[in-house]
């Protein structure tokens, strides 16, 4: 599979603190109705708090920052609200916050757990899991202020009736049964009548999840480990099908426990957003563009507390790859402060102070490996985050 990754600049326009940690994990990705945001929790601060960037990674905003872990956004048709699930697995309520992060307020009223919630097409409902009295999750509805709760499945025993959401015209809710852990997609009725089978039941460890809708209907993308079970489900793989199941089409081919996690279609049934990382254990996720024409994406985040974007003609690295040293000069008059070489898991390297009243300066290439790092560049308010190279 021809695989091509971007490397993007950075760029912050306000006086902050940079900070990252060595991994973290960016997960469930959901984009406004409009296009113009990503929502998004993230670890990156310590705990999972929920985060929104502009579709091109620029522009990032933590959007909740409690004790608590706030995760699985899902923006309301109009963009002005999203949901959460603030809580840990099993204890979790349901929360609504404006589109900006403010006036959070709890939605649920649960006496043990709610979550996963997805907004109904007219805003006018919430579907969601839960449980009170033991702890296999059901599926729930209730109107958009959470009052007049109803319990829509009642499954006996180990069985799972897990993350809910509409299909695009409301007419039906989809989504994952299992018995212990090998989830597969039906769908029902709103009332909870007429389940149907989307994708076949698995085998015990084997499982779809994270699905979603293309903006008609007509589709369904969703990750599944069907393909990793001769290597011990070792990863996971992104499907794109037809709203009721059939035609499936498999769009990666994940390496040794390689995962393409929780896809969401992104400008049209072209391109989709995930969550991606070549290895679990490293507690790395990032979301990818996936661009299907040409096989090829393009990470929309990172581990700092900046977005991703692109900045032309702003300034000059040269050359790049380097082997002894770097020029950097600003294109507009300016002065450079101080410059720090980072590398890719968040550690500052090397740090320069230059304090120069030019707007250019001459750094000697420190003694690292060859590979990729990143410049951090002071300049007045500025934090300017440039990809660079080193080859010797």
């Amino acid at each position: 599979m021809k695989r091509r990754f971007l490397l993007i600049i950075a760029i912050a326009a306000i006086p902050f603190q940079l900070f990252a940690q060595t991994n973290c994990a960016n997960l469930q990705a959901e984009v406004s109705m409009d296009g113009k945001y990503i929502y998004f929790s993230s670890n990156r601060a310590g705990n999972y708090d929920i985060y929104r960037c502009l579709s091109d990674g620029s522009g990032l905003e933590q959007l909740t920052s409690t004790a608590a872990e706030e995760s699985n956004p899902a923006v309301s048709p109009d963009g002005s609200k999203v949901l959460y699930q603030l809580g840990s697995y099993g204890s979790a309520q349901v929360w609504v916050m404006n589109a900006d992060g403010t006036e959070p307020a709890r939605v649920s009223s649960g006496s043990r757990h709610r979550g996963f919630p997805n907004w109904s097409p007219d805003a006018s409902k919430i579907v969601c899991e839960g449980w009170d009295d033991y702890n296999y999750p059901e599926i729930y509805i209730m109107d958009s202020d959470g009052s007049n709760e109803v319990k829509l499945t009642d499954d006996p025993g180990a069985f799972w009736n897990s993350a809910p959401q509409f299909n695009p015209s409301g007419s039906r809710i989809y989504f994952q049964k299992a018995y212990n852990a090998d989830n597969y997609y039906v769908s029902m009725n709103p009332d909870g009548t007429d389940l149907d089978t989307i994708t076949k039941p698995n085998s015990f460890g084997f499982a779809e999840f994270g699905l979603s809708f293309s903006k008609d209907g007509q589709k369904i993308i969703f990750s599944t480990t069907e393909y990793r079970k001769a290597v011990g489900n070792e990863g996971s793989d992104v499907i794109i099908a037809n709203a009721d199941g059939s035609d499936w089409t498999r769009v990666t081919q994940s390496t040794s426990n390689e995962y393409f996690y929780i896809p969401a279609f992104f400008k049209d049934t072209s391109s989709f957003l995930c969550s991606h990382t070549l290895s679990s254990a490293s507690g790395n996720w990032q979301i990818i563009e996936y661009v299907r024409m040409d096989d090829t994406w393009a990470e929309l985040t990172n581990c700092f507390n900046i977005g991703i974007q692109e900045v032309a003609g702003n300034f000059k690295v040269y050359p790049n790859p380097a082997t002894s040293e770097w020029n950097i000069t600003l294109a507009q008059p300016g002065s450079i402060g101080s410059v720090e070489l980072i590398s890719m898991e968040g550690r500052i390297l090397h740090s320069w102070f230059v304090q120069s009243e030019d707007n250019s300066v001459t750094l000697t290439v420190p003694d690292v490996a060859n590979g990729l790092y990143y410049l951090l560049i002071r300049s007045g308010g500025n934090r300017i985050m440039h990809p660079v190279s080193v080859v010797r």
